[in-house]
């Protein structure tokens, strides 16, 4: 009944989200990096969408996608903040101030925000990052 497999949250690492129409996690991360090294004090944010491998199972691929849409048309429209498509599953927001997000009620979805001077290194911030959106897949 599949029309596709569920989207492997350790492989997209491509330029272009072709769903949602955002940069992909290889240009997050040298985004990163160039903010960390930057010195300019920054946010990150990470916005994981609960519940959508289960959309993705129980209502199809087209119901999913329009939820993945959805949060990433309200991030997209976030002020002087940049947004990528982090995994299948979850999005990355840096700016330059904390940023203001607030989806919808219908659209379920784990916000977490940190100070980019928090972190160390691009590496460290990546292994973080990648941890919290397995986490948060995992309790879904």
């Amino acid at each position: 009944m599949r029309s596709r497999p569920i989207p492997d949250d350790k492989t997209s690492k491509t330029s272009m989200s072709a769903i949602c129409e955002l940069p992909g996690r290889a240009d997050a991360e040298r985004a990163i990096d160039a903010a960390l090294r930057s010195g300019d004090p920054g946010w990150l944010a990470t916005v994981v969408a609960d519940q959508v491998h289960l959309i993705f199972e129980r209502c199809g691929y087209g119901a999913g996608d329009a939820v993945l849409e959805e949060i990433a048309g309200h991030l997209a429209r976030l002020p002087r903040a940049r947004v990528y498509r982090w995994t299948a599953t979850s999005f990355v927001v840096i700016s330059a101030r904390r940023p203001g997000i607030a989806l919808p009620a219908p659209l379920d979805a784990t916000i977490t925000m940190l100070p980019l001077a928090s972190v160390r290194s691009p590496g460290e911030l990546v292994c973080r990052l990648d941890h919290h959106v397995a986490l948060r897949v995992a309790a879904a």
